[in-house]
Order: C-alpha cells, then structure tokens, then sequence
C-alpha cells in the first residue's frame, strides 16, 4: 500500500516539475538570449504567471492542472479557445514519469 502512495507522489511531484519545465522552455531562450529581443514580453521564469500565448489571458489556477486540464479543456485555451501546443501535456507526462522511476529506483 505504502508504495502506491509513493508512485502518487511520483506522478504529481514528476507533473509539476515537467509544468515548469514548460516554463522553462517558453521563456528560458529570451532569458538566455538565444533569441531576438521583439520576445522580450515573455517575462523571466517566475512572473508573470502562465497566460496563453495567443490572446495572452492568465491562465486561472484551475485550468493550470498538469495533465488534467489538458485534457478537461479539449486542449483548447478556456478563454479563446486556440488550440494548444501537445508539447505541454507531453513534457507534463514526461515529467510524471521521469517522477514515477526515480520513486521507482
């Protein structure tokens, strides 16, 4: 029983590591200056909070769920409805597992 609340662990702890690490991803090559300064309303890595790229509304807490939202919202953005990159749940479920083996190992 005991190990099945580590996995859960895993799973979550894995899924919030792989949500920032999207963070990372968008807005680290601005940080970097890997790319042209015309990015620069990106932000740095802890503010502003999440929006969407398209109608640059915040994403609400609830709608910023590793994985769960994802699929809840259809992959779509709540606010304008634009499809969202399948990059997001991919690095999420990534994440999870990456979170899974290391409670694994």
């Amino acid at each position: 029983m005991l190990i099945w609340i580590h996995i859960f662990a895993g799973v979550i702890l894995g899924g919030l590591i792989g949500s920032f690490l999207n963070v990372v991803i968008w807005r680290g090559p601005i940080l970097w200056g890997l790319v042209s300064e015309e990015s620069a309303s990106r932000g740095n890595l802890f503010c502003p909070r999440s929006y969407c790229p398209s109608c640059r509304s915040t994403i609400k807490a609830r709608h910023n769920i590793p994985l769960v939202s994802y699929f809840i919202l259809g992959g779509r953005c709540a606010n304008c409805s634009i499809a969202i990159s399948r990059r997001y749940p991919i690095v999420e479920f990534l994440g999870a597992v990456v979170g899974v083996g290391a409670v694994w190992v």
